[in-house]
C-alpha cells in the first residue's frame, strides 16, 4: 500500500514570499476599504476582501404549476447575460480611466517644473497631494481590473439524467443564482470605480491649479531672479571669493582723448554726434532748453574746436 507524499516545507525564500504577498493583499484592501467610507459608502471589510457584496438569499423557484419552461430559460439566460454586460462595461470604463491617468501623468512630466521644485510651499503641498492622489487612483483601477472568481451555469452528472422539464427548471435556477452572484460582485466593482472617478478628478483639479499657478508665477522667475541674485551679500561674497592684497600699480598709460584718433578725426566724430537728431532730441529733454532752429543750424555748421 503506498503512503502517501507529505508536502515539504516551504523554503525561506517562498516563506518571504508568502509574507510579501499576504501584507500587499491586506494594504491593498486596507487602501480600498478607507477610499470607500472617504467616498461615503459602508462596507464591510470582510466584502471588500472578497471583492464583492454580500449575496442575497436565492431561494430556488418551484415550477410546478409552469406549463412554458422554455421561456422561463431563455428570461433567465438573458438575466444572466445583462449581468456579465454590465461587469465588463465597469471593467472598459476603468480601462479608460487608467488610459486618462497616464496622460495626466505625462502632462505633469511636461508642464510643470522638473522634480517638483515649485517657489511655493502651498504649490509643493498641493503637488504632493495631486501625486499621491494619481497614485491611489492607479491602485484603485488594478482592484477594478484583478481576476477574481465568477459564477456561470454549469451542466454535471446529476442533471443528465433529468427529464427535459427538469433539466429546464435547474437551468433556470441556475442562470439566476449565477446572475445575482455577478451583480454582487458588480455593484462592488461600481462602488470603487466611483471612488477611483472621484480621486482621478480632484488630482485633475489640482493638477490644473499648478499649472495655471506655475504659469502665472514664471513671471517672477524670468524678471526678478537676477536681481534678487544680486543682492544676495553671501552669495556675492561666495563667487567673488576671498579679498587678496592690494598689488603694484602698473605703468602710466599715454595721454590722449582717444587713442588711436587725431584732432581731425576727433572734431569730425563730435561734429557728427551733435548733427544727430535724436541726440539733439535727449539733450534739450535733460536740459528743458531747446534753441532755435537758427542756432541749431550755426551750431552744426560750426567746426569742433574753432571760434
Amino acid at each position: 500500500m503506498a503512503t502517501p507524499t507529505q508536502n515539504p516545507d516551504p523554503s525561506p525564500i517562498q516563506k518571504l514570499l508568502d509574507k510579501f504577498f499576504y501584507k500587499r493583499k491586506q494594504f491593498v484592501d486596507t487602501l480600498t476599504y478607507w477610499n470607500l467610507r472617504i467616498y461615503g459608502l459602508e462596507p464591510k471589510f470582510t466584502e471588500v476582501e472578497a471583492r464583492k457584496y454580500s449575496d442575497p438569499t436565492f431561494v430556488p423557484l418551484v415550477f410546478d404549476a409552469s406549463s412554458d419552461l422554455e421561456t422561463l430559460v431563455e428570461i433567465a439566460s438573458k438575466r444572466f447575460d445583462q449581468a456579465v454586460s454590465r461587469r465588463e462595461t465597469v471593467a472598459s470604463k476603468a480601462a479608460t480611466i487608467l488610459t486618462l491617468t497616464s496622460i495626466l501623468v505625462g502632462i505633469l512630466a511636461v508642464v510643470l517644473p522638473k522634480q517638483l521644485s515649485f517657489p511655493i510651499i502651498w504649490q509643493r503641498i498641493l503637488a504632493g497631494i495631486a501625486v499621491g492622489l494619481l497614485l491611489n487612483t492607479l491602485v484603485l483601477v488594478l482592484v477594478i481590473l484583478d481576476v477574481g472568481t465568477a459564477m456561470s451555469p454549469k451542466v454535471d452528472q446529476n442533471e443528465v439524467s433529468l427529464s427535459a422539464n427538469e433539466l429546464r427548471a435547474s437551468l433556470t435556477n441556475s442562470y439566476l443564482q449565477c446572475a445575482i452572484y455577478t451583480d454582487a460582485s458588480t455593484s462592488f466593482l461600481v462602488d470603487v470605480f466611483k471612488a477611483t472617478r472621484f480621486c482621478f478628478l480632484s488630482a485633475l483639479f489640482l493638477a490644473s491649479v499648478l499649472v495655471v499657478s506655475s504659469l502665472a508665477s514664471s513671471g517672477y522667475n524670468s524678471e526678478t531672479f537676477s536681481a534678487d541674485l544680486r543682492s544676495d551679500s553671501n552669495l556675492v561674497n561666495l563667487l567673488r571669493g576671498p579679498k587678496g592684497d592690494r598689488g603694484e600699480p602698473g605703468p602710466k598709460g599715454p595721454e590722449g582723448r582717444f587713442p588711436g584718433l587725431s584732432g581731425t578725426d576727433y572734431d569730425h566724430l563730435l561734429n557728427r554726434l551733435l548733427s544727430e537728431p535724436k541726440l539733439i532730441r535727449l539733450l534739450e529733454d535733460s536740459t528743458g532748453r531747446r534753441p532755435s532752429r537758427k542756432s541749431r543750424a550755426k551750431n552744426a555748421s560750426r567746426p569742433i574746436g574753432r571760434p
